[in-house]
């Protein structure tokens, strides 16, 4: 047996050894030391169970301090390792996670607190698609709950952070219906062009919905106040939609097309 087999027959040796000392510390309720092992064991190789063990006890607040960050942490490594059963956990400490302080989070610090987790959990390749990805999970959750309020606070923050189009075409819903916060169509307008410029169709054709409702319902000047209304918001940030500075000159363009437009529309190419 060579130098490198003896080497890594005891470096196994010692693994097997300390899982049996963690499982043991276990059984007895000794969480401090069984946290001890596993980290331990999970500094000298790749371990699914080390792994899975020590989310679970990160989760619970055994033998550490509770901390579901670490715990969904630890949860994605022992799903790499092919421990199935830690992917619905990492999912369940996901949202425990984003729950806490949810009610006192701006959807700036949301957003924020979703990359720091997404950089944390699954390295900092992919952290945006990831950010989404947790954020949207909590959106589910909320409606789910008819939490209809932390629902728009979400959606604000994958919408106007994440720059994620089906959100923006949500937050157009949300205000176009007034679920969650006092209805207003000129801020859904906002939310749809912002989705329909990143593709999506449906946000296209509630945008042109609105706009032709106002068409309809408004004399010109009437209509061109209300546009200039949702510039001035762009342009300064003041109002229900963030500062859009490159939307406040659109939405300046399309006001100046209805005053002068053949048909009031405010198309660019009207």
């Amino acid at each position: 047996m060579s130098t490198t087999e003896k080497g890594e027959r005891l470096s196994q040796t010692v693994i097997e050894a300390k899982c049996f000392l963690a499982e043991m510390a276990l059984k007895h309720s000794d969480y401090e030391y069984a946290v001890q092992i596993y980290r331990e064991i999970l500094d000298l190789t790749d371990s699914g169970l080390a792994a899975y063990q020590l989310g679970a006890l990160c989760a619970m607040g055994k033998g550490t301090k509770q901390d579901f960050l670490e715990a969904a942490y630890w949860f994605f490594q022992a799903q790499n390792q092919g421990k199935e059963e830690a992917g619905r956990l990492l999912a369940k400490s996901t949202l425990d996670y984003f729950r806490q302080d949810l009610d006192r989070l701006t959807p700036e610090l949301l957003w924020k607190k979703a990359v720091a987790f997404s950089e944390r959990v699954f390295g900092e390749q992919e952290t945006r698609a990831a950010s989404i990805s947790c954020l949207k999970q909590m959106v589910n959750f909320c409606i789910e709950k008819e939490d209809f309020e932390n629902e728009v606070k979400i959606v604000r923050a994958l919408a106007e952070y994440g720059k994620d189009a089906e959100s923006q075409n949500r937050m157009g819903v949300l205000y176009n219906r007034g679920i969650g916060l006092e209805r207003n169509d000129l801020a859904a307008l906002y939310w749809f062009n912002k989705a329909e410029e990143q593709g999506e169709a449906a946000a296209g054709t509630d945008c042109d919905g609105i706009f032709q409702a106002y068409c309809r319902n408004l004399g010109r000047e009437d209509f061109a106040e209300q546009i200039g209304l949702l510039a001035h918001w762009c342009r300064t940030g003041r109002g229900p939609v963030p500062l859009d500075r490159e939307r406040g000159a659109y939405w300046t363009g399309r006001m100046e097309k209805i005053m002068t437009g053949p048909d009031r529309k405010g198309r660019p190419d009207a």
